[in-house]
């Protein structure tokens, strides 16, 4: 068992999942049992808070809560930043949670980024919350019930918040979504302006696409263009592709990118997408959250994009 106040509020995790939970653990802290009440149950109140002790990441042998909270309750908690799904990482994880919750009297308490909690988080007597609405009872327990520093707590809040919109709530998984619907969003001003002026996409080799129909570039928080995709492939050079393209890319790394034809074999390998500009959005989708809409790639519909005002649509 690791207490929390050995661990820094500012980081000592990898993954974002358990920054997010010791920043929050580290807040309960601070907030107290009372706190805790109001965050995760009322009905684990009774006043009597001998021994409390918030600890991160307890070996419980079959199992490793990323949170633990003892005081005359016994809270087991596991949070979720990437979308919770039935598979069997999650489900084995599940079982040995609920068995240790079992063994030492324990709650097991869900924290998810997604709104619809699965049904069999439900079914099995967890307690399931948001990341949303923990952030949301924190932030009213600190203006009706705190008896600390306000402004420093609130702005602990908000800070737990930035980290949690690191990775926000995720766009339906392509999967859903029909090839021939599926429009793939990209980041970077730069690919926008060539897809624009020159009718094509770059970018390395070897990253990964899903076959999607159409592709949108996000940049200035906001995307305004759609294009039909008409030929991709992962190709090694700009020779070969434009051979099986029959499309020259060539004019494009003249004028813009000169130093690519000096490189060598692997400095110059591409992945083409040939592009058409079938969509002027107006009014643009705009971005209005403080964090990136997308940083590798993100997946949406058609139809999605035509409806869509700001990216929380998407």
């Amino acid at each position: 068992m690791i207490p929390i106040h050995e661990k820094s509020i500012f980081g000592g995790y990898k993954r974002l999942e358990d920054q997010a939970t010791a920043a929050l653990l580290h807040i309960l802290d601070m907030g107290g049992p009372h706190m805790v009440e109001y965050v995760f149950e009322d009905s684990l109140s009774s006043g009597n808070f001998d021994g409390y002790i918030i600890s991160s990441q307890t070996d419980h042998g079959t199992s490793r809560p990323d949170g633990e909270i003892l005081a005359d309750y016994h809270l087991l908690i596991e949070s979720k930043i990437d979308e919770w799904r039935v598979n069997d990482h999650n489900m084995k994880q599940l079982t040995n949670h609920l068995n240790n919750a079992k063994k030492s009297n324990a709650i097991l308490v869900y924290i998810l980024n997604q709104t619809d909690i699965p049904n069999i988080i439900q079914a099995n007597g967890c307690l399931s919350t948001t990341w949303d609405d923990v952030i949301k009872r924190l932030k009213e327990f600190n203006t009706q019930r705190a008896y600390f520093n306000k402004e420093l707590m609130n702005y602990l809040i908000d800070q737990l918040k930035l980290l949690i919109k690191r990775n926000p709530t995720k766009s339906p998984s392509w999967k859903t979504i029909p090839q021939d619907q599926r429009v793939v969003i990209v980041g970077g001003s730069w690919g926008e302006e060539v897809a624009l002026n020159y009718g094509f996409y770059a970018c390395q080799y070897d990253r990964k696409f899903q076959s999607s129909s159409y592709i949108a570039f996000y940049h200035q928080k906001r995307i305004k263009y759609v294009f039909r995709i008409i030929n991709h492939a992962k190709l090694e050079s700009l020779e070969i592709a434009t051979k099986r393209f029959g499309f020259d890319f060539k004019d494009y790394f003249q004028s813009k990118e000169p130093a690519y034809f000096n490189g060598s074999l692997t400095e110059r390998k591409r992945q083409f997408f040939e592009l058409e500009k079938v969509m002027e959005i107006n009014p643009e989708i705009s971005h209005e959250e403080i964090y990136a809409y997308v940083q590798k790639q993100r997946y949406t519909s058609i139809e999605a994009i035509k409806q869509a005002k700001t990216t929380k649509d998407l």
